[in-house]
């Protein structure tokens, strides 16, 4: 493999990689990215279909976690006004819902928290496009489609692999 292949060569597809439908609960998400957990393939988002197999959206770890979060926490510390700006002390807000959220997990659709898609890539288009896009988007994995149908997802990580490659190679030695 080297940086001039193309995003087929690095791609996982889809059917290797966790997904749910919109309507999937958040206790789904959960399921799905712990049965990965332990593999070699560290998976820390998953692509939020619809019925039809168009994306909706990802959900990163964060995503997941921010769901949990009761509603007048979930908008961040905009309408916090402590004596100071320490958001910190919300943190015991939580600790008396944790375990409540947790337990609701199940009733949460994953659809309400997914996170837009910044940008796709076509299977065949060169990993450099991919490594262009990873440097220019707040994303880790950008979905591959072919016409409106994803086919698959390109990861951060296995671009960068290629990318140190390239960059340790005796090619690039002065």
């Amino acid at each position: 493999m080297s940086i001039s292949g193309t995003v087929r060569d690095l791609m996982v597809e889809l059917d290797k990689f966790p997904h749910v439908t919109g309507n999937a609960s958040l206790r789904e998400v959960f399921a799905k990215l712990h049965a990965v957990s332990g593999s070699s393939e560290l998976f820390r988002n998953i692509l939020v279909l619809d019925n039809k197999g168009h994306l909706l959206g990802t959900l990163g770890l964060k995503n997941v976690m921010h769901a949990l979060l009761p509603e007048y926490l979930r908008h961040g510390s905009t309408h916090y006004q402590g004596s100071s700006n320490d958001i910190s002390a919300l943190a015991v807000l939580w600790q008396e819902d944790c375990e409540e959220q947790c337990r609701d997990a199940h009733k949460i659709l994953a659809k309400d928290h997914v996170a837009p898609i910044a940008a796709t890539i076509g299977a065949d288009e060169p990993l450099t496009k991919a490594a262009f896009l990873f440097a220019t988007t707040p994303v880790n994995v950008l979905p591959v489609v072919e016409g409106k149908q994803v086919v698959g997802v390109i990861r951060l990580v296995d671009v960068f692999d290629e990318i140190v490659i390239e960059v340790l190679s005796e090619r690039c030695v002065a």
